[in-house]
């Protein structure tokens, strides 16, 4: 994933989420969620946005951590289905914003004010990046602050040909132009509608245009193919090449996520030493040995290398120093952060929305309890003798809406509806074992479970049980013969090494000035030698030079410069290892026996509510049916004379038989306790990647 083309995208929803009220936190958590489902580049944490609601605009400030660099986006007009109507109106934005307005006009004052705050922070901005109106704000941005890159998607113009009052404007704009040393790159698709019509609106760009052939418009998400991501990065590679010394690589050492060290692309190219100043001069290039060319060697390292190069080394040394002493004179601290860093880690694996999720289901559960009690324990019998007080022997026919049926199925469906209420009514209310028994058997059917509840109180207590644990996993053990290597104690070490060794290289660079002054020396007295031998025709004679190492590797083994900080370094990684290892095992461990009893459990309640579901439908599906039944009369007409008459009785709906607050009950359990199922899957489903994201905590545990 490109970084700019993503920034500029991400802009939009930045905006969106600021003008909902969103805190930094929050939008934060959001572009973590889509970093987590590969949507955004993992490499790019949200610093601080702004949304300036009296003009519309708003931009976003997100750190590379790959190279500590600082890439602003700026949200462009949030409707981009790229109609005519919206180019329109996005032209007429541009000509208002930048031909009425100076470059520190009202209009970008939030915009200067926020990038001047990232600077006075340490914060190192190299890129500026923005798709429509945000591109133009990007550029705006750019000039404005001497940003070294641009970015720009399907940018507005700077500006479109303006009335006469805003011609004074466009010449500081020009001016602006004209002072900045970066570069700015114009993407733009095929079917780009804003471009063609800024065109033909003599809207006014700066910057180098790269078309897309692609036969794509306007949106933002036309840049995101492969053949478009591959050919941005190449393209603003080669613009970063081309700058005069941009920042190519930042680091932090210290952590504080302010920049500590900044490398250009100067910096990082292979110098001739044996030039004149140490410039670059190109791969490929000829070097000529000669006597001025190892002088030149002995200048160049007794300069670049001593003072340049080797600076930057031992104020890095510094800063990592200071800050190895503030964690081990603060041990408190550092055992908050790796607590934290712990809840964080299991977090992420997804405890907190496993015990949330479980304590959801389960209260909603524990609400509705009482329609669960009610639909246990009302007296089934009273309603089934009402068949009896009707007549239930003696031949009598039973209809339900004039269809014959068996009373004793209605029986049932009241027995199952009572019977799986009861059982799922225990499962949220009692802990240990209940008894029940089946219809039609006389064997006891024991069932034994956990409150939900509880075991989302048992995560939490195994999580806090974590920490003393892992307070002493991690404080070091003595992994050399001899030495107890706490993790900050080894590091303590290395930069001790460092330090020595920083001082022999110095020292070594100086031994290879004065060598190189003395080959510099023995190639003039070489010149003479053999100026010297073939005037008088003698070519017997050597002339001896001294051994040097093939290369710089040989060279550190040779003379044993960073073996000790190798031991130690070892030594501290093993530790870390070992460490992470041992306590990712016991959380695995820990969690895999809660994990099954709350897994178990969470399935015999999908069962429990299944069930009950399904006797609640068997008994919806016949609750407004009329019941009627006939019977066959026999009336003496004489002696031994008899005839028969069909007797129709009606008897009202099968709702009626009921109580009328079990027929609520009934009705209130399709609304508020049969969706719950879905939760209960959505938890067994939580609960399966945990236990999936716990076996995948090794490394976090490194890391921390």
């Amino acid at each position: 994933m490109e970084n700019t083309s993503y920034i500029s995208e991400i802009s939009y929803k930045v905006e969106v989420w600021l003008y909902q009220g969103y805190s930094i936190k929050s939008i934060d958590k959001e572009i973590k969620e889509l970093q987590g489902e590969g949507m955004f580049p993992k490499n790019l944490k949200l610093i601080d946005a702004y949304l300036d609601k009296s003009y519309g605009s708003s931009g976003c400030a997100f750190l590379d951590t790959n190279t500590g660099e600082t890439i602003i986006g700026f949200a462009g007009t949030n409707d981009r289905n790229g109609t005519k109507e919206f180019v329109k109106d996005i032209i007429t934005d541009a000509g208002l914003a930048f031909s009425q307005n100076s470059p520190n006009s009202a209009y970008m004052y939030e915009a200067n004010k926020f990038i001047n705050d990232l600077k006075e922070k340490g914060y190192n901005i190299a890129q500026s990046t923005g798709h429509s109106l945000g591109g133009a704000l990007s550029v705006y941005a750019g000039i404005n602050h001497n940003i070294p890159l641009v970015a720009t998607y399907n940018g507005a113009p700077l500006y479109v040909l303006p009335t006469k009052d805003g011609i004074g404007n466009i010449f500081l704009i020009k001016d602006k132009v004209k002072k900045y040393n970066g570069k700015v790159t114009r993407f733009v698709t095929e079917r780009d509608l804003l471009n063609s019509a800024a065109d033909f609106a003599n809207g006014f760009y700066i910057g180098e245009e790269v078309m897309f052939y692609n036969g794509l418009g306007h949106g933002i998400e036309f840049f995101k193919g492969k053949e478009e991501q591959e050919n941005i990065s190449k393209v603003l590679l080669s613009k970063m090449k081309e700058l005069d010394g941009p920042i190519v690589l930042s680091v932090d050492f210290n952590g504080d996520e302010k920049v500590d060290l900044s490398l250009s692309t100067e910096d990082l190219f292979v110098k001739n030493l044996f030039g004149q100043g140490g410039l670059y001069s190109g791969n490929g290039t000829t070097i000529k040995i000669t006597p001025s060319a190892f002088t030149f060697l002995k200048d160049n390292l007794e300069g670049k290398m001593a003072a340049d190069e080797i600076s930057w080394i031992k104020r890095a040394i510094k800063l990592c120093k200071t800050k190895n002493e503030s964690i081990k004179q603060d041990r408190s601290t550092r055992e908050d952060n790796l607590s934290e860093g712990i809840i964080e880690g299991l977090n992420n694996a997804g405890l907190n929305k496993l015990i949330t999720q479980i304590n959801n289901s389960h209260g909603n559960l524990v609400k509705n309890k009482n329609i669960l009690e009610q639909l246990s324990v009302f007296n089934m019998y009273n309603i089934t003798r009402k068949f009896d007080r009707w007549g239930s022997s003696g031949g009598r026919k039973w209809f339900l809406d004039g269809t014959e049926f068996d009373e004793y199925e209605i029986i049932n469906y009241i027995e199952d509806l009572q019977q799986s209420a009861n059982i799922l009514h225990h499962q949220i209310t009692a802990t240990g074992e209940f008894t029940y028994y089946t219809r039609g058997s006389s064997e006891l059917q024991v069932y034994k479970f956990d409150i939900i509840s509880e075991i989302a109180q048992a995560f939490v207590n195994i999580t806090n049980g974590f920490l003393s644990k892992a307070k002493e996993a991690f404080k070091g053990t003595g992994l050399r013969s001899g030495k107890n290597d706490g993790i900050v104690n080894s590091i303590s070490e290395v930069l001790e090494i460092e330090e020595k060794n920083v001082i022999e290289i110095e020292n070594k660079i100086i031994s290879i000035a004065k060598m190189a002054q003395g080959v510099a020396d023995n190639f003039t007295s070489a010149d003479k030698w053999l100026s010297k031998s073939i005037e008088n025709g003698n070519m017997t004679g050597e002339y001896n030079i001294s051994n040097i190492a093939n290369n710089y590797k040989a060279y550190l083994e040779e003379n044993h410069i960073f073996d000790d900080v190798k031991d130690v370094i070892e030594a501290y990684d093993l530790q870390v290892e070992e460490a992470a290892n041992t306590f990712s095992e016991n959380i695995i461990s820990d969690f895999t026996d809660l994990i099954n009893r709350a897994h178990t459990v969470l399935r015999k309640m999908s069962t429990a509510i299944e069930d009950f579901k399904y006797s609640i439908v068997k008994i919806k599906s016949v609750m407004d049916k009329n019941i009627t039944s006939t019977y066959i009369k026999v009336i003496s007409t004489g002696y031994n004379e008899w005839e028969t008459e069909e007797i129709k009785n009606y008897h009202g709906t099968i709702a009626e038989i009921f109580p009328s607050y079990i027929v609520a009950n009934i009705n209130s359990s399709e609304e508020k306790i049969i969706p719950i199922i879905d939760s209960i899957y959505s938890d067994i489903n939580v609960i399966e990647l945990y236990n999936l994201g716990i076996y995948n905590m090794r490394e976090y545990f490194n890391s921390i």
